[in-house]
């Protein structure tokens, strides 16, 4: 975990679901849920066994990212950044405007933008999009709940926006049986 831990200049990674590599990753990451419910003789070493894979990939790509040198990145850019995105994970369902993002870290809309497309090449609202549709794939996932009540819950403005951005984002129309998605 050192390499990864002690290597100031990644201060996380990201991982996207259209990177072949990153599937992997994902995929391994989704496994554990179910393993860990299941509590099968030996559970615990297949956990760990992933958990060490995880390592591994996770490690080769910051190496990766190391290599690539990562221009424009200071500790006051990567700390604005993580304060806008926990601000979006902490309000995620409720309405949320660029403004309120940028203000969030104290910068002006357009250095906000700009912050965004520099260090995880997306905008805020699309990040913020994006954070809506995986926790409203996790209750469409999880629970019953109306497709009203969790585009709501999630912070969709309608049912209907929610299904557009869901659709944009996963290429799916709906939630399927044991979390999976139809087309």
């Amino acid at each position: 975990m050192l390499p990864l831990y002690r290597n100031s200049d990644i201060p996380y990674v990201i991982i996207h679901p259209v990177i072949p590599s990153h599937i992997h990753i994902i995929e391994l990451l989704l496994s554990l849920p179910g393993i860990a419910e299941k509590e099968e003789y030996g559970y615990e070493f297949r956990i760990r066994d992933i958990l060490c894979r995880l390592w591994i990939l996770l490690i080769g790509e910051a190496e990766q990212m190391s290599g690539k040198g990562m221009p424009g990145r200071s500790i006051e850019e990567i700390e604005r950044l993580k304060k806008m995105i926990q601000f979006i994970h902490e309000q995620y369902m409720n309405k949320i405007t660029l403004k309120d993002i940028s203000f969030s870290a104290s910068l002006s809309e357009r250095e906000c933008n700009r912050c965004f497309k520099r260090n995880i090449q997306t905008t805020p609202i699309e990040y913020l999009n994006g954070f809506r549709v995986r926790m409203a794939a996790q209750m469409l996932s999880h629970t019953d709940n109306s497709i009203n009540y969790i585009s709501d819950s999630c912070g969709f403005q309608s049912a209907s926006y929610f299904g557009r951005v869901f659709k944009k984002k996963t290429g799916k129309t709906k939630a399927g049986q044991e979390g999976g998605f139809l087309c």
